[in-house]
C-alpha cells in the first residue's frame, strides 16, 4: 500500500493564491501493520532503556540543558543501543520535544495568519515563516548538533595516541627559534 502525505502550505497574495503541494513520501512502510510492529519494538526498547537506567543520561538535555549535558550524550550513545529512540527511553525528554515541537507549529500558523492579515507579499511571509521557525526550533537544532557530536565521538573514541599527539602539537604552541647545522630554524604551530 503506497501511502502520500496530503499537507500543503498556501498563500494568499491580493487575488493570487500560491499552493506549494507536499512531496510525495512514497513508500516508507508497505504495510502499516510493518509500521506499527516496528513502533511497537521501539517502545519496548525504550521500557528496557529506562530499566537499564539510560534515561537519566539523556534527561535534562533539550530546553535547559544540564551542566555536562555533552558528556551525558557521550556516555548515552557510546552505551547505550537507544539511539534514535530516545522520546521512547526518555518520557520528561518525550514531553519537552513534545511541547516545543507544538508551540513551533502554533508559532508558524499564528506567523502565517499575521502574514495574511498585513497582506505582506508571498516572499516577505515566506522571511517571516522563516524567521519563527528558526526561532522556536533552536532547542531542536542544538540537541541534534550534540547528538551529532555523541555520534562522532562514539565512532572514532580518542585513544591515546590520540592524547600524545595533541600534547606533542602543545609543544609547537609558540614560536620557537633553534640553531642547527644549517642555520636558525624556526617552528610554530599553524593556527
Amino acid at each position: 500500500m503506497l501511502q502520500h502525505s496530503k499537507k500543503t502550505v498556501t498563500f494568499h497574495d491580493n487575488d493570487q493564491r500560491y499552493v506549494f503541494p507536499s512531496r510525495s513520501t512514497d513508500v516508507l512502510w508497505e504495510d502499516p501493520s510493518v509500521y506499527e510492529m516496528t513502533r511497537k519494538a521501539a517502545r519496548e526498547d525504550g521500557k528496557q532503556g529506562r530499566k537499564d537506567g539510560y534515561d537519566k543520561l539523556i534527561d535534562g538535555s533539550f530546553s535547559d540543558p544540564k551542566e555536562n549535558v555533552q558528556k551525558s550524550l557521550n556516555e548515552f550513545v557510546r552505551h547505550s543501543n537507544q539511539r534514535g529512540i530516545e522520546r521512547f527511553t526518555s518520557k520528561p525528554h518525550y514531553k519537552e520535544r513534545k511541547e516545543e515541537r507544538l508551540n513551533a507549529i502554533r508559532a508558524v500558523l499564528l506567523g502565517q495568519t499575521q502574514a495574511h492579515l498585513k497582506g505582506l507579499p508571498a516572499d516577505q511571509k515566506a522571511q517571516q515563516l522563516r524567521e519563527v521557525s528558526l526561532v522556536f526550533c533552536l532547542n531542536a537544532k542544538v540537541f541534534a548538533r550534540r547528538m551529532g557530536k555523541a555520534d562522532e565521538a562514539a565512532a572514532y573514541p580518542k585513544t591515546k595516541e590520540d592524547r600524545r599527539a595533541r600534547h606533542i602539537t602543545g609543544i609547537f604552541s609558540h614560536t620557537a627559534t633553534a640553531r642547527t647545522e644549517a642555520g636558525v630554524l624556526r617552528l610554530s604551530r599553524a593556527a
